[in-house]
């Protein structure tokens, strides 16, 4: 055991500390029950730009079975309860971030955003919203400014 250097309190990281994801890296998140130990400023962490988290609103008509399911936030994020939702609740956090500019709206990632970011405050999901101006819009140079401002609060 040693003392943690953010909050000072006595912690045994070999049980504790998990990997964390790094874009574009081989390094995965790992979830153990030993996470639950974790502090809150070393819990797994999702930062989220321009996302589109209900893929029913790009349409297509096609079957939504359980693959679109699992891989649609809202609708699975909807129907999370008991168990598995206080399990998310004390391991993870979410940061959605999202520009009001150009193609934000077309892309319905605004939209998108904010209702994500409601459903998880609704069901009691560590979740953050940042909404960025009008002149920010839905492009690459806006994402690596975004992760530029947020990112070294995380690390």
């Amino acid at each position: 055991p040693e003392r943690c250097e953010r909050c000072r309190e006595i912690v045994d990281w070999r049980q504790a500390h998990p990997k964390i994801a790094v874009p574009h890296s081989r390094e995965v998140i790992v979830l153990t029950e030993s996470s639950a130990r974790l502090h809150e400023h070393d819990r797994p962490l999702s930062l989220c730009f321009s996302g589109v988290y209900d893929v029913s609103v790009v349409g297509g008509g096609w079957e939504r079975g359980d693959t679109a399911y699992f891989n649609n936030p809202m609708d699975y994020m909807r129907n999370a309860e008991g168990d598995h939702l206080d399990w998310l609740r004390r391991r993870c956090r979410l940061l959605l971030v999202c520009g009001q500019g150009a193609f934000e709206d077309s892309t319905r990632a605004l939209q998108s955003t904010r209702d994500f970011a409601a459903l998880l405050q609704a069901k009691g999901l560590p979740c953050e919203l940042d909404l960025w101006g009008w002149d920010i819009p839905h492009d690459w140079p806006s994402w690596g400014a975004q992760l530029a401002h947020h990112l070294p609060r995380f690390c």
